[in-house]
């Protein structure tokens, strides 16, 4: 359970929301995992045929490397003991939206080879029935010879029609090799199974956690809100009367909201040591913010005396260790200004003023 007073109001997540939020978390994780792994896959496969192979091989090692395998291990966390790792594989795991999208690309993948078999058949059907050249109307002397010509012209003609036809067929399998890469390149093609991948995914923690409420009743709670949140921050930002009452409300409904918590970090100064805690435990980043405050501190005045940037290293340390911040682009740039002046035209100091240097850098 953690606590946090704002606005003069105490905001409280029981463990069971703070459960509930950390496995959403851990989801957003496995499927941001997820898209790296199925893009260098799918990047790498470079022909549909191999996608259409290997996709149920990738989607159940994304599965089982993302969420079964870390997800089954945290049973015992909810004391929870007498669930097989096969039984657990059988509550939570379906494929459904991967095999519905594989069925869709191998239907895509098999109309273009249909329509190649169908032009091929025609083709084919062309060149049996075609007409034939007939001997004769040379006169009696001349039929053998009449009769060789049209055998010749018989030849030519099968021929012609012969290459005419493997030369058809050489085009509608080019056409049909260029739609195959084409339904490969498609950016849609790509994108459906990767959202499959992480309906699956969702899927699969959202199975854990019925299992461990069925198990462990009450254990894992959703009491968050985005979209109830999302309206009440639009709300406070119009009410001024009412703002931070609403402002309460929505990030009691969504801690993880960045906007929000920037908002009120931002805007409400004695507000920033409570609202930087909660950005904390809820993966709310804001460095930016945070480093901004440490800049107005070190002022331009600061930069030519050693006296004043030893005063304004003075406040940035202590505003770093109110906000638990271990690093600061701003207190490196004091530093480094520090030892510029301290080592000022060293390239042509004696031993002793060196030496000098160096105790002034110690």
């Amino acid at each position: 359970m953690v606590k946090y007073v704002l606005f003069g109001q105490q905001v409280i997540f029981d463990n069971p929301a703070e459960r509930n939020f950390d496995l959403q978390y851990a989801c957003w994780t496995a499927v941001q995992d997820a898209q790296t792994m199925f893009s260098s896959w799918y990047d790498n496969c470079k022909r549909i045929e191999r996608v259409i192979n290997d996709y149920k091989s990738i989607a159940g090692k994304m599965i089982g490397d993302l969420a079964y395998e870390p997800l089954y291990k945290t049973l015992i966390q909810y004391d929870i003991y007498d669930v097989s790792k096969d039984t657990y594989w059988r509550q939570c795991a379906d494929f459904s939206e991967t095999e519905e999208a594989l069925q869709v690309l191998s239907q895509k993948y098999h109309a273009i080879d249909q329509k190649k078999a169908e032009i091929e058949n025609y083709r084919a059907a062309r060149k049996a029935g075609r007409g034939r050249w007939q001997g004769g109307g040379f006169g009696f002397s001349g039929a053998i010879k009449g009769a060789a010509m049209a055998g010749g012209m018989n030849l030519l003609s099968g021929m012609a029609h012969s290459a005419f036809n493997a030369v058809g067929n050489a085009g509608t399998s080019l056409e049909a090799s260029d739609a195959k890469r084409s339904l490969y390149g498609q950016k849609a093609t790509k994108d459906m199974l990767f959202e499959a991948i992480v309906q699956d995914m969702f899927a699969f923690f959202g199975e854990h956690s019925e299992l461990i409420n069925e198990r462990r009743p009450g254990s894992i709670r959703n009491v968050f809100d985005p979209e109830r949140a999302a309206a009440l921050f639009e709300n406070a930002k119009n009410l001024p009367d009412k703002r931070k009452a609403l402002l309460v409300q929505a990030i009691t409904l969504c801690p993880w909201s960045d906007e929000l918590v920037k908002y009120i970090f931002v805007n409400y100064p004695e507000e920033r040591k409570p609202i930087s805690a909660l950005a904390q435990r809820f993966h709310v980043d804001l460095s930016d913010k945070l480093e901004a405050l440490l800049e107005r501190e070190y002022r331009e005045e600061d930069r030519s005396s050693e006296a004043a940037a030893q005063r304004a290293k003075q406040r940035i340390r202590a505003i770093m260790r109110d906000y638990n911040i271990t690093s600061s682009p701003t207190l490196d740039k004091l530093e480094s200004d520090c030892l510029a002046r301290i080592c000022k035209g060293y390239e042509n100091a004696s031993v002793d003023t060196c030496f000098a240097i160096k105790q002034s850098i110690h």
